[in-house]
This record gives C-alpha cells, sequence and structure tokens, in this order.
C-alpha cells in the first residue's frame, strides 16, 4: 500500500510473474486499475540501479510501511512469548540447482528449482521409514 504524494490517497502495487493483464484486470474487484506496468530493465531505487530485480522494489515497498497498513509479522496471543532471535549463519559455499545443501537429518531432496531471478528453491520432505518385516511364528509354537 501506498500514498499518493501530493493527494495522499491510498493506492496498491502488486508484482507478479506469469499472470496475463487481462487476468489481472478481470480478478481485480476493489477499484479501478490505473496502468500496468512491465518489470523495467534498469530500476533505481534510492538512486541504486538494481537492474531487472525484484529485490529492489520489495525493499522500496518494505520501507513505506506505515502503521494503519496492519501489525508486524509475529503478534503475541495470549501467554506465548517472543520467539528468540538466532544469530545468522555465514554460508560457507555456494549453492546451485545441481548442487543443494545437504539435507537435514531423516529428510531428502525431491525437487530443486533456479527462477530467471536468482531466486533457488529446494523442497525436501521427510524419508519414508523402511517398511517392517512381518514377524515368522515359530514352528510348535500355540
Amino acid at each position: 500500500m501506498g500514498r499518493g504524494k501530493g493527494t495522499h490517497r491510498i493506492h496498491f502495487h502488486m508484482v507478479s510473474e506469469g499472470i496475463p493483464e487481462d487476468m489481472i484486470t478481470k480478478l481485480w474487484g476493489m477499484g479501478e486499475i490505473v496502468r500496468i506496468e512491465h518489470l523495467r530493465e534498469h530500476n533505481y531505487y534510492s538512486g541504486i540501479d538494481h537492474g531487472q530485480d525484484y529485490t529492489g522494489l520489495a525493499n522500496y515497498l518494505f520501507d513505506h510501511w506505515t502503521p494503519e497498513q496492519g501489525g508486524h509479522r509475529w503478534k503475541k496471543a495470549g501467554k506465548l512469548d517472543k520467539p528468540d532471535r538466532e544469530p545468522s549463519t555465514e554460508v560457507k559455499r555456494n549453492y546451485t540447482e545441481n548442487k543443494p545443501p545437504r539435507p537435514p537429518k531423516g529428510y531428502i531432496l525431491v525437487e530443486s528449482k533456479a527462477t530467471k531471478y536468482g531466486y533457488l528453491y529446494y523442497k525436501y520432505v521427510r524419508q519414508p521409514e523402511p517398511p517392517k518385516k512381518a514377524r515368522r511364528k515359530k514352528a510348535g509354537s500355540g
């Protein structure tokens, strides 16, 4: 959500990939769509060229957050305590689609993708337990 510079009217920004413009226009029922723009080849946010990347746009929109847009990501409920902040860990190797991070214990890698924007996606699932063998009864037992 944003506000106009002169009129302070509320307006919304939407970032999407692969959705046709006519589909957006048809499905959006919250007012009028003024314009739909494709991401430019060179995007400048705060004077820095981020190229054709959503990261700069996301940072720009995040920095223009206002209290009327709602709360933060974490809200206290009942007697729950705020989670502890974990220190960030430094990545010691470069991951690619063909070189994914090692799966956590008990998990296996099932999918590895990379988008044209450089986002790496790894999908891990819990490793199924091996089937248990049926016990044979001993001869002569009841």
